[in-house]
């Protein structure tokens, strides 16, 4: 909960500080703010699912190719 907080309050600063500096390229950029989180969300989904990927093929290494760690 405090981590979104920490990021709205931040967002709100930053936009602040935008619209008072030049609010017609603040308005520009807040254009693209969709698509950037968009292309977030994509890439946090394709991370996700590469590292399940890797995880599922790790699964069936022995414990010999491990180097003798026993997992708990």
């Amino acid at each position: 909960m405090g981590i979104i907080l920490n990021a709205f309050g931040a967002i709100v600063c930053a936009l602040t500080i935008a619209f008072l500096a030049g609010w017609k390229l603040t308005l520009v950029v807040l254009c693209f703010t969709p698509l950037m989180v968009f292309s977030g969300m994509l890439q946090g989904r394709r991370m996700s699912a590469a590292k399940k990927q890797k995880d599922k093929k790790t699964e069936n290494i022995s414990l010999e190719e491990r180097g003798g760690m026993v997992e708990n």
